[in-house]
This record gives structure tokens, sequence and C-alpha cells, in this order.
């Protein structure tokens, strides 16, 4: 084995072939390359690199290409800055293909050839990687992941070729702006653009993408001066939150309650009763920066939804602490004391409403699977749980806050009582302006399709079509008799959010052709907000109320 050396120019037929073995790179010299055959070498090249992936079986490194049953190609980390050549045609049905954390300068031509890849990731390429061959964007791309790279601008193609598109994450990269062509994407439901310079809020997908339903815009230059104005309400909720000393926390315990990409969150316990506090990481997330997740949760939490998580207080970061005896703080050159750490309340019985999307149902959370299938609701609890989060999306986006990632999976709810229930994660969440008229109806719209969709899965999941009642349920109503009394009021809202939500991508449609900016403002002032949706909601309510008040004709 040799030290790592500078990657060959695949043009030359002499230049060494490149392996990599345990994260070394390993060469065939030109001296060794000489009379050997082409097919054997590019054999024992995508030999080399299979042996690097997770999919690597004896069985598998002793046959030759093309390896027509491998549909999932994973190699993060192993130093990798490009394809061997007939990679396309060894592995003909791949349809996920993970290279983070490698080397590439650019997303390879190759990969393009591949016509089953759907997924496709480049997370984190030490960065090196600054741009993407317009050859490697392909139409039944669905999911493409690029986070925490250098990438400056995206090819046209894009949008000319990736109409399949639904998830694109792009955080943590240098994009100044997006190309025109992005508006062909009809399919984008997700986008992740958190930590760009964006100079300007990306209308060509808010106005010409009419599925997109979760965005992440936050640490971009064309909100700073809403992320940062302290005379806004919701940033300025951000820094009300108390500092709690580190010593009246009891760290005995410590439970693990959960791990992610911003951080962990662990069962602590602090004045007689326990608390949860989530120690935020430094690193970028396929979100964003968790700094700015702990800013959001504290401006949501200072809006007091029942729906929302309440924030009891924030302590330094726990790598800068020392014993009580000695100060309880201690701050270095190296390790500041700053409070990275929320104390929130514990919610004790609380699971996932759902699971994350998988990478067969791509943008769509999976019902019934891990926690969640202990849930049993009736059609009370689940309309109470709807009304209570529409409040909560209602008072966000009142002050400006778009949560960005309104999905199942980040909602909890208490399993014997779906109707006490929290919205969490903030990794996706930004501030942004109320004032700007030709920007703020665009955002809330998207987040009212992600609610939308939220309402139609619990309509299909728990009221239409109920899991069997567990073991443990206490429920006291049956499976029948919940598929029975289907909501008439969920089914109701369903239906007005539809008409609604097409309504406005016929607006939005509109105003991308207007001319005049007096025009544009006019008529986005008319696309559906979540305070019409709220007070509608309310007014069926009333309704439904008065309709079984009301005294029946014996009655009477």
């Amino acid at each position: 084995m040799s030290q790592e050396q500078p990657i060959p120019d695949e043009k030359n037929s002499l230049a060494p072939l490149l392996f990599l073995v345990d994260n070394t790179v390993e060469m065939i010299s030109p001296k060794e390359n000489q009379g050997r055959d082409k097919d054997d070498d590019d054999d024992e090249s995508i030999r080399r690199l299979l042996s690097l992936s997770r999919q690597a079986t004896p069985e598998l490194l002793s046959a030759s290409p093309p390896y027509v049953n491998i549909t999932k190609l994973d190699l993060p980390n192993c130093g990798l800055s490009e394809l061997p050549l007939g990679f396309e045609r060894a592995f003909p049905n791949v349809r996920i293909l993970f290279l983070s954390q490698n080397r590439f300068r650019q997303v390879p031509a190759v990969i393009g050839s591949c016509r089953q890849l759907q997924m496709v990731a480049f997370k984190d390429n030490n960065g090196v990687l600054q741009s993407i061959h317009p050859d490697a964007l392909q139409p039944q791309l669905r999911w493409l992941i690029l986070t925490n790279n250098q990438l400056q601008s995206l090819p046209d193609s894009i949008g000319e070729r990736c109409h399949q598109l639904q998830k694109c994450m792009l955080s943590g990269n240098q994009l100044r702006t997006l190309p025109d062509t992005m508006k062909h994407c009809q399919n984008l439901e997700l986008i992740r653009l958190a930590s760009n310079q964006l100079d300007e809020i990306p209308m060509v997908l808010l106005q010409h993408c009419p599925k997109l339903a979760w965005i992440a815009l936050s640490d971009n230059p064309c909100l700073s001066h809403v992320q940062n104005n302290n005379n806004n309400t919701a940033s300025a909720c951000a820094s009300a939150v108390p500092l709690l000393q580190f010593n009246a926390l009891d760290w005995q315990e410590g439970q693990v309650l959960g791990r992610g990409a911003g951080g962990v969150t662990r069962k602590v316990r602090w004045q007689d009763q326990y608390v949860a506090v989530k120690e935020y990481g430094g690193a970028m997330t396929s979100d964003g920066l968790p700094e700015t997740e702990r800013r959001l949760a504290c401006a949501a939490a200072a809006l007091h939804s029942p729906a929302l998580v309440q924030v009891l207080g924030e302590t330094p970061p726990l790598l800068t602490l020392l014993p009580p005896d000695h100060g309880g703080v201690a701050e270095t050159e190296d390790a500041p004391a700053a409070p990275l750490s929320l104390v929130m309340e514990y919610l004790d019985g609380f699971v996932a409403l759902a699971g994350p999307p998988s990478l067969e149902s791509c943008s769509r959370d999976v019902y019934h699977h891990g926690t969640a299938s202990i849930i049993q609701m009736s059609v009370e609890q689940a309309e109470a749980m709807i009304s209570k989060l529409l409040q909560a999306l209602t008072a966000l986006h009142a002050v400006g806050i778009c949560h960005g990632d309104f999905y199942g999976h980040n909602i909890l709810v208490e399993s014997t009582n779906p109707a006490n229930v929290r919205l969490t994660d903030w990794g996706a969440a930004f501030f942004y302006s109320r004032t700007d008229t030709a920007v703020a109806p665009y955002i809330e719209l998207a987040e009212i399709r992600a609610f939308s969709i939220l309402c139609q899965e619990v309509y299909q999941h728990f009221v239409v079509a109920p899991p069997p009642p567990s073991n443990n349920s206490s429920s006291s109503s049956s499976s029948e008799e919940q598929k029975t009394a289907e909501s008439i009021l969920l089914a109701e809202l369903i239906h007005y959010l539809d008409e609604g939500i097409a309504k406005a991508n016929n607006t939005a449609a509109k105003l991308a052709a207007a001319a005049e900016k007096e025009e544009k403002d006019a008529m986005a002032t008319t696309l559906i907000t979540f305070e019409q949706i709220l007070v509608w909601w309310k007014q069926k309510q009333l309704a439904v109320m008065a309709t079984n008040f009301a005294p029946t004709q014996d009655e009477s």
C-alpha cells in the first residue's frame, strides 16, 4: 500500500488505477497496468470499489460484474474522488447511492447513466465538492442529498430533467441563487436551503412548485435582517429564556431520550421534577445549524401555545462545565461558556405520531411503525389534536415563524390520550418577515400544504382505518366503532384545504406572470392563510355543537 496520491486523469490510459482499501489509497502502477486487458482492469476496479461498500459479501466479491442484484450501494468515508469506468454497466439496477464524506470535487456525470438511480447522497465531501456535472442529473431522480459542501451554483439540468424530484437537500453550501429552470420541478415537496448565500428568497420555487410543503431557509443573507432583528417579535422572544445554573440540575441519571443530527436530549432532575435537556451540537445538519434550532425553539415556546413544548430555561454546554465546588461554569479560549442547552418540559408517556419517511416512501411518513403502533385515537381525540396543531401553526406564522418540517414524526402525542400533543424539532425552522407581502403568503402556503397532508394522514390512518387495538390500549371504543364514527368535521376540513390550496396554486401561477408589483402584492393577499383556516374550523365546530344541542322534534 502506498501513501495517498493525486487522482490521475482518467483520459490517460497509462495512468495508475486508484483503489482504496481501509481508507488508504492503493495503486496499480502504469508498469503493472501495461499488457493488462482493459476489461479486466475495469472489472478489477469495480470489485475493489465494491469491497469498500457495506453491501460487500464474499460471494459478491468472487463474482464478476455486472451485479444485477445490487440496488443499494453505500460507500461513505472511503476517500473516493471519482468512480471507476464502467460503473453504470457494473451496477445497472442500483437505485440508491450513498457517497457521503468522500473527496469528490464534482458530482460525476457517470451516475446520470444509471437509469434506475432514484436517491443520491454526496453529503459532506470534505469541503471540496464545488459543482454538479449537468449530465449527473436525470429524470428518474427523486431524492438528492448534497448537504455541507461548497456548491456555488446548480446546473440548469436540475429543472430541465429532474421532473420527478421530490426531496432536495442543499443546506450548508454557497448557493447565491437557484436556476430559473427549477420552476419545472413540479413534484418537488421538500427542499433544504439553510446556511447558503441566498440574496433573495427563492420565489422560483415558492411561486411555481405546487407541491412544495417543507422548506428550510435559515441563515441566509436574504433573511438576516429578520433573524438578527430584536425588534422582531419572534426574534426577541428567542432571547428571553432564563439562564439556569448547572448545579441546579441533577445529572446523576442523565438517561438519553433521543439522539438527532442537532444534538442529544437527556432526562434530568430539576427542582423535584424531571425535565428534558437538549444539548445542541455545532455541526451542520441537513436542516441547518443547531444554534438556529435552539433560538427558534425558544421563540416558539414564548408563544405559550398548548401544542408547543414549554422551555424552562437554558444552560451552558456540558463540555464547558466544572463540578459545582469549582464554581460551576468554566470558560476557556477553545470552549467559551454559552447557553447552548435547553431545559424543557419532560413529556412522560409521549410517543411520535409516525415514523420518518423511508427510502421507499421518500417524502411521506410511515405510520403504525415502532412506538407509534400503540397509538389508539378516537374521532374526538383526532379532532382535538388537529385543532391544537392548527392553533399552534396560526400563532407561529402570526409572528413570522415557519416550522419547515411539519411532519407526523415531529409530533409527539400522549399514548393514552393523543389529544395531548406537542410539535417538536425546530431544525428546519426560520424567521421571516410578515410585512413582506411579496413573500410571506407563499411561505405560509407551503406550510399549509404540509398541514393538509398531515390532516389527510391522520384521517386515513386513525379515523377511517385505525390500527387494531393493542393489548395495553385504554381506549374504550373498538376498532369497528371507530370506523363507523368517521369524522365529518375532519373530512370537511380536508376538502376545504384542498380547495383553498388549489385556488392558491392557480393564483400563484397568475402572480408569477403578473408584471406590476402592485398587482402581485394585491393578488398575494388573497392566498389562503392559517388564520382563515382557524376561523373556518371554529365556525364549523360551533355549528356541530349547535346541532348536537338542538332539541329534537320529539323534545320540542
